[in-house]
């Protein structure tokens, strides 16, 4: 999956869901275990650019395509740093920025 705003790989973090995960409480002897209830509802990525881009080629092309103006190529992020680089896929697995609460 890439970001929508650089084009670079995005790094599966974790995935989200709702419920209760299974668990066991008690000792083994006499413990008793709760089955899942957990549905994953999707997966939570990150855009590592919104930090920075890893060269200078890579910075300066980004910036040229959006005409963004730098002093200092280091300087130049990924604008998915607004919400910190997190997307986050839903039950269909659409791409939505930042990260599900």
């Amino acid at each position: 999956m890439e970001c929508p705003y650089c084009g670079s790989e995005l790094r599966c973090e974790d995935s989200y869901g709702r419920g209760r995960q299974a668990s066991f409480y008690g000792t083994a002897a006499n413990g008793l275990y709760y089955p899942s209830t957990y549905e994953k509802l999707g997966y939570i990525y990150k855009c590592f650019n919104s930090c920075g881009f890893n060269t200078e080629e890579e910075a300066t092309k980004y910036a040229k395509e959006n005409n963004i103006k730098y002093e200092d190529w280091q300087d130049v992020v990924c604008d998915s740093d607004c919400f910190n680089g997190n997307f986050y896929t839903d039950d269909r697995e659409e791409l939505h920025e930042g990260y599900p609460c």
